[in-house]
């Protein structure tokens, strides 16, 4: 593809989310990867993404796996980390973890979960999972964080990852943008257009700074510098 901007020709990479039944993912999974996707990614909404992409994974032998996404809150970080470490030994290092917050309702009536200051909490949710995955290759822990607290390693090691584990993370809001940007962790695939179009990018500017069309100019060069930069 080349690109008019960038004067050169670049490569695009190609996604492909998929979901259902647990006895048809394997098949899918092995399509896709003849088919010559680059990665497959998988929600978490009637089942689990992390056992879905672990038969994605089993059936399959060169394309990247990614949870897009598994929720984070309703977890312990350090199940998370474990999950993910599993994946990318089962994957042999294909498995990125994709992670969001969900909104304040579906953790709340769905999951039983407190839904308190996302963008921190999800900080230090990525902060734990590398520390638990160094913790894996014999690094000693102790995280004492405003969220969680993890000071014993883990109980039975199972050695490290393969290879370092990519997270991405969700984000529709400026804060959790910055918090992309200032994590280095890049965002799970998504249509942009069809996230505006409904009106979830949209970076809080206040009732008293312009119009409406004004605070919307000044949101999509926001999320638009923020995307700009979040290359990693």
């Amino acid at each position: 593809i080349c690109s008019p901007r960038l004067g050169e020709r670049i490569r695009v990479r190609i996604g492909i989310a998929i979901g259902g039944p647990l006895d048809r993912i394997g098949a899918v999974a092995r399509r896709c990867e003849e088919a010559g996707f680059d990665s497959l990614w998988i929600a978490e909404a009637g089942r689990t993404a992390f056992v879905q992409a672990a038969v994605a994974a089993q059936a399959t032998k060169t394309i990247r796996i990614g949870t897009s996404i598994a929720l984070a809150f309703p977890r312990s970080p350090v199940i998370t980390a474990m999950a993910a470490r599993d994946l990318a030994e089962l994957s042999n290092g294909r498995f990125t973890l994709g992670l969001g917050t969900q909104v304040k309702r579906v953790n709340e009536y769905r999951f039983s979960t407190t839904f308190e200051h996302p963008a921190p909490k999800m900080a230090e949710i990525v902060d734990v999972c590398r520390e638990v995955w160094d913790a894996f290759g014999g690094k000693p822990i102790d995280h004492r964080g405003r969220f969680y607290t993890v000071t014993m390693g883990p109980l039975f090691d199972a050695g490290p990852p393969p290879g370092p584990i990519p997270i991405y993370l969700a984000a529709v809001n400026e804060r959790m943008l910055r918090l992309i940007e200032g994590r280095r962790v890049p965002r799970p695939p998504i249509h942009e257009p069809e996230l505006r179009q409904r009106g979830r990018a949209r970076p809080h500017l206040g009732r008293d700074q312009g119009s409406r069309a004004q605070r919307r100019r000044r949101r999509d060069r926001a999320v638009g510098d923020l995307l700009g930069r979040r290359r990693c």
